[in-house]
């Protein structure tokens, strides 16, 4: 029979993983919100090809804000490499750092996904666990009739 201490602990080693699967989640929210920003980014870069000097554009200011601009030169644009670091790359350079990103971001999503899913078995077999030992503590007769029944059919 599981002690009343136990069923505690089962609670609170459940409510722990509840909580790295809501951090879980948060993160593979951010994660999806980065690979679309990457997709855009790639995209736009891509359209730059159909581009000339002198071509008038909207660029982002910040939130909701934007200022005209005049295209100078179309063959290269800025892009951080990492660690902060801004460099100029050719357009088709730009486009496969971006798919390397996004290629990145892909293998971290599927690593989340997989830690999500074993979190998540985890927790049912946890919460099924709690549901038998609360049962069986609400019920002890039950209980021994139930493992009285198993070790005779053995």
């Amino acid at each position: 029979m599981v002690s009343e201490q136990e069923i505690q602990q089962m609670y609170m080693q459940f409510q722990m993983m509840k909580q790295q699967m809501d951090e879980a989640v948060q993160n593979k929210q951010l994660l999806d919100q980065k690979r679309m920003e990457v997709i855009a980014t790639k995209s736009a870069i891509a359209d730059l090809k159909k581009t000339k000097k002198g071509d008038e554009i909207w660029t982002p200011l910040g939130t909701d804000s934007f200022i005209s601009a005049k295209l100078e030169d179309v063959s290269k644009v800025a892009v951080n490499v990492g660690a902060n670091v801004i460099v100029k790359k050719s357009l088709p350079e730009a486009v496969k750092l971006m798919e390397n990103k996004e290629k990145e971001l892909q293998e971290i999503d599927k690593k989340m996904t997989s830690h999500m899913q074993q979190l998540g078995a985890q927790m049912q077999m946890l919460e099924q666990a709690m549901q038998s030992a609360i049962s069986e503590a609400q019920n002890p007769k039950q209980a021994k009739t139930k493992n009285i029944k198993k070790k005779s059919s053995k």
